[in-house]
C-alpha cells in the first residue's frame, strides 16, 4: 500500500466515525450518507449533465452545525421578492462575505405543501462573529439569523418582528456533541423565507414542510469536477414526485408561476384527416392505415424531437416540416376510446397548439390557461378534416384532481399519468419580456420559438447556478429584470 492509499484509508476512517443525522422516529429526518449528486445546470454547465453518483462523504454542513466553533447562517431571500431579485441579492451577499474575508458553504432548502414547492438559498459562514451576522441580517432585511459560538446555537432577531427586538434570542438549539437534529430544528435553521426562520413559509394559512436540504458544491478541477453539483444532506419523510407536482400545477393551478398555459396533444391515430383530399393528409392516412402501430411509434418520436429542437438540422418541407418549438413537455398516457400516448406541453400559445394538432391530423386536443388558483381547460375538435378547430366546451376553474377527471371523462378521455415517470421538466421563466413575445400570435411560429428559448435562458442555468462573478447590471440583463 503506497502513501496516498494509506492517507485515503485514514481519511475514510475519520469520516466513518463522524455522526450523521439520525432518524430515531418518524418525525425526524435522516442524513443520507449515500447521497445522490445532481450535476449543476445542463451540458454547458457540467460538461456532462444529468444525474451522476458521487463519492459518499459526511456533509461539511453537518460537521459545522455540530461543532463548537463560531459560524452563522444568513439568507438574503424575502418572500415578497421575485426569484430574480432573490438571486441578485444572493450574489451580493456572497460578494460581501468574501470581502469580509470569509468563505462560505452555499445551501439550498426545498419546501413542499399540497403539490407546490419552492427553493430558498442561504449561506453557512464558518468563523463569522455574532455581531457581523446580525449586521448582515439587518442589511438584507431578515427577521433573524442563526449563529453559533461558545455559548451555543441560537436564532437572533435582526429586524424587529412580533414581540422580538434586535438582538433578542428567538430560540435555542441543542446541536453540539453530535446531537441528532429533529425536523423542528431543521425547519427553523434552514427556513429564511418571508419572516425568517421563526416562521415557516405559509401557503394561505397552511405551513410548508421542509422536504430536502442540499449542499451546493462548486467546481473542483483537481477532483475532475467541471461544473456545480448539489449533494443532499437532509431529507424529511415527505416525498412527492416532481412530475406529480408539475402535472398538478398544469391541470389545476400553479402558484409558482412557472406554468402559464398547457396543451394535451397526441401525435397518434390521425383520425381527424381520414378522407381528406390534401396530398399531405392522403400520405399520412395511407401510412397510418397500412401499419397503425409503427405509424404511432414514429409519430410520437417525431413530435418529441420537434418540441425540443433535437432535429433542427433537417430541412423544412412546407407545412409538414419540423417545427423546432423549444417546448417543455412530459409524456402521459390517455385513452380516447383506444389507448394512446399524449404529450402535456407547457407554455405555448393557442395557435401553436392548434398547429401541432393539425400537423399530426388530430381530431381533438385540450388547451388550458393556468392561474395560481386553478386552470381553465378547453376542448377543441375539428369536423372539417383539420382545416379549423371549434371550441366544444370550456370548464369552470379546475382546482383539484376530481374536477379534472370529471371534465376529461365528459369527452370519453381518461389519462393514466405515471407520476414516477417524469422529473422536474418545467424550466423557470427568467425573462418575462421574451416569454410574452413567445406567446404573441402575431409572430411566426419560428419567431415565437426563438423568443421561447430566450425566455428560458441562460440555457445552462438551474436554480442553483453560481452568479457571483456577474455585476448587478449583468445579472439584471441576464435575467431580464
Amino acid at each position: 500500500m503506497n502513501e496516498l492509499e494509506k492517507r485515503a484509508k485514514e481519511h475514510k476512517k475519520k469520516q466513518k466515525g463522524l455522526s450523521p443525522f439520525t432518524k430515531p422516529n418518524a418525525g425526524n429526518v435522516e442524513h443520507n450518507i449515500n447521497t445522490f449528486n445532481h450535476m449543476m445546470g445542463s451540458d454547458t454547465a457540467s460538461g456532462e449533465g444529468g444525474m451522476a453518483m458521487g463519492e459518499s462523504r459526511t456533509s461539511r454542513v453537518y460537521q459545522h452545525l455540530t461543532s463548537d466553533k463560531d459560524w452563522a447562517i444568513v439568507s438574503p431571500y424575502r418572500g415578497e421578492n421575485t426569484s430574480v431579485q432573490n438571486r441578485i441579492n444572493m450574489s451580493k451577499l456572497k460578494s460581501e462575505v468574501r470581502k469580509m474575508g470569509y468563505g462560505f458553504i452555499q445551501m439550498l432548502s426545498r419546501w413542499v405543501e399540497d403539490g407546490e414547492d419552492f427553493d430558498e438559498e442561504s449561506l453557512l459562514i464558518p468563523d463569522m462573529k455574532k455581531s457581523e451576522a446580525i449586521s448582515l441580517g439587518k442589511r438584507y432585511n431578515q427577521s433573524s439569523v442563526i449563529v453559533n459560538d461558545k455559548n451555543g446555537c441560537v436564532e437572533i432577531c435582526t429586524t424587529p418582528f412580533e414581540s422580538y427586538k434586535e438582538g433578542d434570542v428567538v430560540r435555542k438549539f441543542n446541536l453540539g456533541n453530535n446531537s441528532p437534529m429533529n425536523i423542528e430544528d431543521a425547519e427553523a435553521i434552514f427556513s429564511h423565507q418571508k419572516s425568517g426562520p421563526v416562521s415557516k413559509p405559509l401557503k394561505g394559512g397552511k405551513p410548508f414542510h421542509l422536504s430536502e436540504v442540499y449542499e451546493v458544491i462548486p467546481p473542483r478541477p483537481s477532483y475532475f469536477q467541471k461544473g456545480y453539483r448539489i449533494e443532499k444532506i437532509f431529507e424529511s419523510s415527505i416525498d412527492e414526485s416532481k412530475g406529480f407536482i408539475n402535472t398538478k400545477r398544469a391541470l389545476w393551478g400553479d402558484p409558482s408561476g412557472k406554468i402559464k398555459t398547457f396543451a394535451i396533444i397526441s401525435p397518434e391515430n390521425p383520425v381527424g384527416i381520414l378522407g381528406a383530399e390534401e396530398e399531405k393528409y392522403k400520405e399520412m392516412e395511407a401510412k397510418y392505415l397500412s401499419d397503425p402501430k409503427s405509424y404511432n411509434k414514429d409519430s410520437l418520436n417525431q413530435m418529441k424531437q420537434e418540441l425540443v429542437d433535437k432535429a433542427k438540422n433537417i430541412k423544412k418541407t412546407g407545412d409538414t416540416g419540423l417545427r423546432m418549438g423549444g417546448f417543455n413537455y412530459i409524456p402521459i398516457k390517455g385513452k380516447y376510446g383506444d389507448s394512446e400516448h399524449s404529450l402535456l406541453i407547457f407554455n405555448l400559445p393557442y395557435a401553436d397548439a392548434e398547429n401541432l394538432a393539425r400537423d399530426y391530423g388530430q381530431e381533438s386536443f385540450f388547451y388550458g390557461k393556468v392561474s395560481p388558483n386553478g386552470s381553465e381547460i378547453s376542448y377543441y375538435k375539428t369536423s372539417n378534416k383539420c382545416n379549423t378547430y371549434k371550441l366544444i366546451e370550456t370548464s369552470d376553474v379546475v382546482s383539484d384532481e376530481t374536477d379534472a377527471n370529471n371534465y376529461f371523462s365528459k369527452f370519453g378521455v381518461k389519462f393514466r399519468i405515471n407520476m414516477a415517470e417524469f422529473g422536474d421538466e418545467v424550466k423557470p421563466i427568467y425573462r418575462y419580456d421574451e416569454f410574452e413575445e413567445s406567446m404573441n400570435e402575431d409572430r411566426t411560429f419560428l419567431s415565437r420559438a426563438n423568443h421561447r428559448r430566450e425566455c428560458y435562458s441562460p440555457v445552462a442555468v438551474e436554480p442553483h447556478q453560481e452568479y457571483s462573478d456577474l455585476t448587478d447590471k449583468e445579472l439584471s440583463e441576464w435575467f431580464g429584470d
